[in-house]
């Protein structure tokens, strides 16, 4: 498998890690307070 080409929109690892625990935190509270919904498909 060939590496792809990086887009603008990409983040790094570092910014990554700031973003990551308030999503998850979002998704948690919204499972919490009963808000239905899909089943995440993919990990965040």
């Amino acid at each position: 498998m060939t590496a792809r080409r990086a887009y603008p929109s990409d983040l790094s690892d570092a910014r990554w890690a700031l973003i990551a625990p308030r999503l998850t935190a979002w998704r948690q509270a919204r499972t919490d307070a009963g808000v239905s919904g899909r089943t995440p498909t993919h990990d965040l």
